[in-house]
């Protein structure tokens, strides 16, 4: 019987990769190393030693019967010293896998992670995971397609009302169980594209990222909590500033917990050309409260100096309360079979780990 649950499980799994569009396509391996996130200080695999707040996890083979895999360790992106804690990770959408590309030109999926607290606006996927399935959302990831893409929303930004983003329906795009994590996780980070390759023991792309305010290695290098942090592929795995703080038009007490980044050569040119981010912030970072923005807003930045709202909490099916922790993009998959196969096969999954309990 059990044997007969675990192919039903991949099967499941493969199933739901599909869905999603191709987010769990690329080279096999005994573990699937795709869609990275990583836990914050208070998840049960961080307070138990599984994992720590800068481990960059990946998800599994068997979900739910293959333990908690580590894709990329903190020290190994130049997040080494203990009390670290990465708040989001981001490969460039540019310059990493090719399928993975997402141009900045055309409108994307928003893919996001929320906090514990966050509980989505009434009717959404979010509230139905809390209110329904009567489990928390804190590690699923959700995503919303936008109407339009981050260049242009950042190109109306001098308009005497510029225009962000509409969003559609709210969906869930991958569930925690995915990843094996445990009852009480968080991820706090969100990537869609893998660093290395699962046969590799070294990273072959660039990590662009920030930390908590708590995090020792920031003190050390007297880098701030707003400042985007970046280490290359370059055998040395260390970390630098990729971009500070009053380039995305904030302050260094200002907290980036939500990250997607688009470069071209690893250095930053402030000239929206080569270089492009979305971001979200964290709860009390004073741009949001003087602005009276919500830390579930994403905003957009060419590293010149200033930012404009890409989407706001409303479009994302989110309330003004909540938070994202977690971002990505990708592109919008075609509306397929299988795509609306996506909730029926994740249902089926949790059903299956709950019977073989």
């Amino acid at each position: 019987m059990k044997n007969v649950n675990k192919i039903s499980t991949v099967r499941i799994l493969a199933l739901a990769c599909v869905a999603v569009g191709g987010l769990c396509a690329g080279p096999a391996s005994a573990t699937f190393v795709r869609d990275p996130v990583t836990l914050d200080r208070t998840s049960t695999s961080v307070l138990d030693g599984t994992v720590t707040p800068k481990d960059i996890l990946s998800v599994v083979t068997n979900p739910g019967t293959d333990p908690i895999v580590i894709q990329v360790l903190g020290v190994n992106y130049g997040v080494g010293l203990p009390g670290d804690n990465t708040l989001d990770v981001s490969a460039s959408k540019q310059s990493s896998f090719p399928d993975y590309v997402v141009p900045r030109d055309v409108a994307p999926r928003v893919h996001f992670t929320v906090d514990r607290d966050s509980i989505g606006i009434t009717g959404s996927v979010l509230r139905n995971q809390i209110d329904v399935l009567g489990e928390p959302s804190s590690s699923d990831i959700f995503g919303v397609d936008a109407s339009r893409s981050p260049t242009e929303v950042f190109a109306d930004r001098l308009l005497a009302n510029p225009v962000p983003a509409l969003g559609t329906a709210q969906v869930l795009t991958l569930d925690e169980s995915f990843y094996s994590l445990k009852p009480g996780d968080n991820a706090d980070s969100l990537e869609l594209t893998n660093f290395k390759f699962s046969t590799s023991t070294d990273r072959e792309f660039p990590v662009y990222f920030t930390l908590d305010a708590a995090s020792p290695t920031l003190a050390a290098n007297l880098w701030s909590t707003a400042d985007v942090l970046y280490s290359a592929a370059d055998g040395l795995q260390t970390a630098d500033v990729f971009a500070t703080a009053d380039l995305l038009g904030l302050s260094s007490t200002d907290v980036i917990d939500g990250l997607v980044v688009w470069d071209e050569d690893g250095l930053v040119d402030p000239n929206g050309v080569d270089d492009l981010a979305l971001f979200s912030l964290a709860p009390g970072s004073p741009f949001l409260t003087d602005n009276d923005y919500s830390p579930a807003a994403v905003f957009v930045t060419d590293f010149g100096g200033g930012n404009t709202l890409y989407m706001s909490h409303t479009e994302l099916g989110l309330n003004f309360g909540d938070n994202i922790d977690g971002l990505d993009v990708a592109a919008i998959p075609e509306p397929t079979t299988a795509a609306l196969l996506l909730v029926p096969a994740l249902a089926m999954l949790r059903r299956r780990r709950r019977q073989a309990v």
